[in-house]
């Protein structure tokens, strides 16, 4: 097991600049070097290969990332 920092990708020495983390807002400053810094979920390509279903819409029916955009770093893709 490798100890925390030492993971390959491992991202925990950055500074994420959330907007106002203090008041659990989490959403990432437009110079967060999150953001685009992500790669698309191999989930996706396997949802799809098994079920015949695209997850690429969102439940608004949007295309996520959003506008084509790369993916971001953390738990929000907008």
């Amino acid at each position: 097991m490798q100890s925390r920092g030492q993971n390959i990708g491992s991202i925990d020495q950055i500074d994420p600049r959330f907007v106002d983390p203090a008041n659990f807002d989490f959403s990432l400053q437009a110079s967060s070097p999150l953001i685009d810094a992500g790669t698309k979920p191999v989930t996706y390509g396997e949802v799809e290969q098994r079920y015949g279903v695209s997850i690429s819409l969102d439940n608004d029916l949007d295309y996520r990332p959003a506008n084509g955009a790369d993916w971001d770093v953390g738990a929000f893709e907008f």
